[in-house]
């Protein structure tokens, strides 16, 4: 150290040896304080795994009560049928393909029980059922140790797994189960603090493409997650942070090469043409639908908000609404990066689902469903602070009333144990074709029972199954010639060529006449289908005749 004079001070020998120590010792205290500082692993929480099993184990026993024994057409399940086959066949269902969905799936075809759309049925009871455990274990992660989580996760778990459209989805074939599944886990991944959370942002990363393996709407609602929106980072993290993401995203996406590949196969069900270029991007852009994205007009928008707002105004769900209210409020005071990212999220999903141009838009709400039940935890959490104030924290668990008061409600709405109408009309139809037929069939509902029967449980093989529509699709009249040859793919694409060009060569059925049939062919009620025959030379039929065979 210098002096007055600028000349050296000398350290006593003793200073000298201290400052020696603490020169060697500095690399080992600076260690023990990023150890110090960072933060520590949480210990394990068996409480809060057990009650997250408690739930799950709960809501599969009522799903598996509740589940379809076969293919449905209630709760929008017309897909079923479709999905089933291309479970059974690992064909390649309609755009975008759902290859995560169908491979997933197939491994449930083997299971030893039930019929094959039961079985693939259990897929979305066992999704349903881990992603409410998923959120009761996500609301203690989030909030250990306050008074009353445990009730609070008990709440958000089981509201989300009774909510009516949740359970719904839960007990028949279809995808948007699994989607809420890649939903919870990207959450459980992402939204809890944690000291490997760039392991896990990477492991988020792939579930991320998996999941848009199963559906595309994830992509409205993973990045909100992935990236921790509402986190302040300099611009240059947040680069290297999403670049470190890509490697693993793109390796979960990856399972879309399982299209061209499943097509080449040529299983039984396949739509489009994946093997090529195109054909793989018709099919996975869902070109077929692109029309109903946001294809509703605004007075039809705001009609559509109008009914959905009919159905939060029910009684059962009006605690529901307050409980969120309430946790967001908490959320936005205390944690402004969760509240941002889960509300970002829901917005964006509710919008895309507000717009979406099918009847059926509504199920698109399931992951806006499940944040919510985070936020009614929230709210839970809030109530319990003020209980305990009052020295009766114990209150809080009347919260669970709710869920309880939803499965009372919603059971015979939701049951599906006994609906076997879509397979029997299927059987009916097939049995009433003739032998070597060719059936045309109309709309998702008969056509997909119709493939379902056919192809999923191996009934009459002989009858030539055309579905109407996709009859002027080049790749689908290729397809149907490769199956059964003596259709001619040079018939045109109207479904009137492939009828004549098969009159005198195999019985012709219909499923659904409509005024054009009804013109040009005598219609003769077979059963629950119409037999088409050539026009014969009695007097034309009148306007009213026309109407009452199109309507029946």
């Amino acid at each position: 150290m210098l002096g007055p004079q600028g000349a050296t001070r000398r350290s006593p020998p003793r200073a000298a040896a201290r400052f020696a120590d603490r020169q060697r010792l500095a690399p080992r205290a600076s260690a023990a304080a990023d150890l110090i500082l960072s933060p520590p692993a949480a210990p394990r929480d068996w409480g809060a795994l057990g009650m997250a099993l408690l739930v799950g184990l709960a809501a599969l026993a009522v799903y598996l009560v509740t589940l379809a024994p076969s293919i449905t057409w209630r709760h929008d399940g017309a897909d079923s049928g479709e999905l089933a086959v291309a479970a059974a066949v690992l064909g390649v269902p309609h755009p975008p393909g759902y290859p995560t969905w169908t491979l997933l799936a197939w491994l449930f075809t083997h299971l030893p029980v039930g019929e094959l759309a039961r079985r693939v049925a259990l897929l979305s009871a066992l999704s349903a059922a881990i992603a409410a455990a998923l959120v009761a274990w996500l609301v203690q992660t989030l909030w250990p140790r306050q008074p009353g989580v445990r009730a609070a996760a008990a709440l958000g778990g089981l509201a989300l797994a009774f909510q009516f459209t949740f359970w719904s989805q839960a007990i028949l074939v279809e995808v948007y189960a699994l989607h809420t599944l890649f939903v919870a886990l990207i959450a459980a991944l992402t939204l809890p603090q944690s000291p490997n959370a760039l392991a896990r942002r990477r492991l988020a990363a792939f579930v991320f493409g998996l999941g848009l393996g199963n559906h595309l709407s994830l992509i409205f609602i993973g990045p909100w997650l992935l990236l921790g929106f509402g986190a302040k980072l300099p611009p240059l993290i947040a680069a290297r942070r999403l670049f470190g993401l890509l490697l693993p995203f793109l390796a979960g996406l990856a399972v879309y090469v399982y299209l061209p590949l499943a097509a080449g196969r040529q299983p039984t069900l396949r739509w489009g043409d994946p093997t090529t270029p195109g054909g793989f991007w018709w099919l996975v852009s869902a070109q077929l639908y692109r029309g109903a994205l946001f294809g509703l007009t605004l007075p039809e928008m705001l009609i559509r908000l109008r009914a959905w707002a009919g159905l939060l105004a029910q009684p059962l769900a009006w605690p529901g609404l307050a409980l969120a209210a309430l946790g967001l409020r908490r959320l936005a005071a205390q944690d402004r990066r969760l509240a941002l990212a889960t509300v970002g999220a829901a917005l964006l999903v509710a919008l895309y689902a507000l717009g979406y141009a099918t009847v059926d838009a509504f199920v698109y709400l399931l992951p806006v469903f499940l944040l919510a039940a985070l936020w009614q935890a929230a709210g839970v959490l809030a109530v319990a602070a003020w209980l305990a104030r009052r020295q009766v924290a114990g209150l809080a668990w009347l919260v669970c009333l709710v869920p309880a008061l939803l499965l009372w409600r919603n059971w015979a709405a939701v049951d599906l144990s006994r609906d076997q109408t879509a397979r029997q009309y299927a059987q009916d139809a097939l049995a009433a074709a003739a032998p070597n037929a060719l059936l045309i069939a109309s709309g998702d509902e008969h056509t997909f029972a119709l493939w379902y029967v056919q192809d999923g449980l191996g009934e009459r093989p002989d009858v030539a199954v055309v579905e109407r529509t996709l009859w002027n699709f080049d790749w689908y009249r290729r397809h149907l010639a490769q199956r059964w040859p003596d259709l001619a793919v040079s018939a045109g694409p109207d479904v009137s060529d492939l009828i004549e060009s098969q009159l005198g060569q195999r019985p012709i059925f219909t499923t659904d006449p409509d005024e054009d049939l009804a013109l040009r062919y005598d219609l003769q009620p077979v059963g629950v289908l119409w037999r088409v025959q050539a026009a014969s030379s009695s007097p034309p039929r009148s306007d009213n005749q026309i109407l009452l065979i199109a309507r029946r």
